[in-house]
């Protein structure tokens, strides 16, 4: 089974395209200018529910906000996965 983790935050670009400034960001969706620009830099990594909130908003897909990257995994883990769907 592959796994991911959370890629770095596209808000910036997004943000861009949109022609939609910082300040516009935070009013739209009722938080600090600071407490979104966290977010937009990448300081601090929004929960589900305000990343679903967000995409909704700005009419954009949650992944393309975090886009997802798949995690290499191990040989010896690979092997014990294999080895476990085997004796199922």
């Amino acid at each position: 089974m592959p796994r991911y983790k959370l890629g770095r935050c596209n808000l910036p670009e997004i943000l861009d395209k949109l022609g939609i400034s910082n300040q516009e960001f935070a009013d739209k969706l009722g938080m600090s200018r600071q407490q979104a620009g966290d977010y937009i830099n990448d300081k601090k990594k929004m929960g589900t529910a305000l990343t679903w909130s967000v995409a909704d908003t700005l009419g954009v897909r949650e992944r393309d906000i975090y886009p997802c990257i798949e995690i290499p995994i191990k040989a010896s883990t690979r092997r014990k996965q294999q080895s476990m769907k085997s004796t199922e």
